[in-house]
């Protein structure tokens, strides 16, 4: 009762604030001096070892990353989606303003937040209703504003790489690379099989994870189809990269580099060795079931996958296990 009385309340508080012509006292947040620096896109199924690669590239010097900022959904798809359409610009940027406010109340481990600070989400929205223009366009920049801010805030310089990383926006991958032609994106793939056992083990302290089979499959299926679909697209061939998970496991050197090169930095030896060592899951002081890091290891689905959740999974995903060499 109380969570709905808040959320009634701070709707219309958004609306009001929104609706205000009083102007923040935060400086600019254009951003615009801004455009154009490197991005990378982090994405794949969850559980699927996307935090370790964003830990991983995080401790490079020239890399400015944070936590998940499930941007395309609680801004792109709040604003765009289909009931969204019906409202005036007004009550729109309102409910992403909301959702700023519901989600670093509820899930404050992720989300926008992590990127500016509400007085800066608030002057940005303000800054959209007053010059207008196409609903999906003005999605599409407050993404930008709000990317570009947490690089002005950062005190990023030239060189620096903006990596992102959100394993649900291997469904907006593709509306990624097109309003960013500077942007790159790292697709993460672990064994479907070791996903699904990985997510039984997060569900112990998370609600996100299905603890169902047959829903950890189609999930794992699903994933590896969008990606596939950015790789089969001509346009952006030479801008997805994908990683195994088993790779990065065995071989972190060599495949912590070969990322390196894709998104345009150097290469250091000394630096990737640091890179690894300090990501490593032997140095990850929580870990267990029920956290994110719990065994890190590869294969570990012979032990827990019963012979019918096999056949469920080739009937499920074979040919998408096959297609990464899985099966």
């Amino acid at each position: 009762m109380k969570t709905k009385l808040w959320a009634g309340a701070n709707s219309i508080r958004c609306v009001l604030e929104l609706g205000s012509r009083a102007r923040s006292q935060t400086l600019t947040v254009d951003g615009r001096s801004m455009r154009g620096y490197p991005k990378v896109f982090v994405v794949g199924c969850g559980r699927s070892g996307t935090t370790w690669l964003l830990k991983l590239l995080g401790r490079h010097p020239r890399i400015q990353a944070t936590n998940e900022s499930h941007a395309y959904n609680d801004i792109v798809n709040v604003l765009t989606s289909r009931s969204a359409q019906r409202l005036p610009m007004l009550i729109a940027l309102a409910r992403v303003l909301h959702r700023y406010d519901t989600v670093s109340r509820t899930k404050p481990w992720v989300g926008l937040h992590w990127y500016v600070t509400r007085p800066e989400m608030r002057a940005i929205l303000r800054r959209r209703l007053d010059e207008g223009g196409e609903r999906n366009v003005i999605a599409d920049q407050l993404v930008e504003d709000v990317f570009d801010q947490f690089m002005r805030r950062a005190n990023a310089t030239h060189g620096d790489v903006f990596v992102e990383k959100t394993p649900g926006h291997i469904y907006w991958a593709e509306r990624i690379l097109g309003t960013f032609p500077e942007a790159r994106v790292v697709e993460m793939v672990r064994d479907g099989r070791d996903v699904a056992v990985s997510m039984s083990s997060f569900a112990k302290g998370a609600s996100w994870p299905p603890t169902e089979r047959q829903r950890q499959f189609e999930i794992w299926r699903d994933a590896i189809r969008a990606g596939q679909r950015l790789h089969d697209e001509p346009r952006f061939a030479d801008r997805v990269f994908r990683v195994f998970y088993e790779d990065l496991l065995t071989e972190p050197v060599a495949t912590t580099a070969a990322i390196l090169e894709f998104v345009g930095l150097p290469t250091d030896p000394v630096t990737i060795e640091l890179m690894v060592t300090s990501t490593s899951a032997e140095n990850t002081p929580i870990r267990g079931e029920g956290h994110t890091v719990n065994r890190a290891e590869a294969g570990r689905w012979r032990e827990l996958l019963t012979t019918d959740d096999l056949e469920e999974f080739e009937k499920i995903a074979g040919p998408e296990a096959s297609l990464c060499g899985y099966l």
